[in-house]
């Protein structure tokens, strides 16, 4: 993995290398150009880093692991045992995590909100943080509420999809 990835950007300059993580996760990349500048130099400073390609390599094994991960460690057995609200955010610009998991994660979390974002992308909560976080004081206020249903069996689900 360290060593496709060297291949991947050898001679690239950061600010190209940072413009194609942007563009990945981003929707739309020109919401952030204030802090490009910013952003570059973070990215320069952690390639720099002696550890920088370990990490980047364990990271991507532990993902691919969790996600092929089988029997009751798995992601989605796991997901059926949370008992507490859970805000789903996806944005439909999101070139790693297709829309179409959401109605799998929508069925495998008990008590779930789905947030719609069409013009968002992987880091939907980076791109339209007010938004996100008005739905996630929603949830909270939502969650303090005394329940009507004690069996803590039960499962509900909403879909709400935003334009900011």
């Amino acid at each position: 993995m360290p060593a496709l990835f060297r291949r991947l950007t050898q001679g690239q300059p950061a600010e190209r290398q940072t413009q194609a993580l942007l563009e990945l996760c981003y929707g739309d990349p020109g919401l952030i150009d204030d802090r490009r500048a910013e952003m570059v130099a973070e990215y320069r400073r952690r390639q720099a880093l002696p550890y920088a390609m370990d990490v980047l390599a364990r990271s991507a094994r532990g993902v691919v692991q969790a996600y092929t991960e089988r029997g009751p460690q798995a992601l989605w057995r796991q997901a059926e045992q949370v008992r507490v609200p859970v805000l789903l955010v996806y944005g439909l610009r999101d070139k790693l995590v297709s829309y179409r998991m959401a109605r799998r994660a929508g069925l495998a979390f008990r008590d779930s909100r789905l947030l719609v974002l069409p013009d968002a992308g992987h880091v939907a909560m980076m791109e339209y943080p007010e938004l996100v976080a008005g739905h996630v004081r929603e949830l909270l206020a939502g969650a303090a509420a005394p329940a009507a249903d004690t069996d803590g069996l039960s499962s509900s689900s909403s879909v709400v999809t935003a334009r900011p």
